[in-house]
């Protein structure tokens, strides 16, 4: 008897609202060769996206200060 194998293939998609109190950081991201707007890693977590999902994601432009912060490139999430 010869079994018949389905394969299932689910795509999702998720949307996070991060609210800013002061002003949007802007600066140089070298990687889109433009100024954009700056994320603090640290205030993404505190939303729920966990630092490895940020760090894993291939597209996405991180940026180090001086002072060790991590901020992602706003351009790059919006592609």
């Amino acid at each position: 008897m010869t079994g018949k194998i389905t394969t299932i293939h689910i795509e999702t998609h998720e949307v996070v609202r991060v609210r800013f109190d002061g002003a949007l950081l802007r600066s140089w991201c070298a990687q889109c060769q433009d100024f954009t707007g700056l994320l603090r890693v640290e205030d993404a977590v505190v939303v729920g996206v966990s630092r490895e999902a940020i760090h894993s994601t291939p597209h996405l432009h991180l940026l180090e200060r001086a002072n060790g912060a991590v901020f992602m490139c706003l351009n790059s999430l919006l592609k």
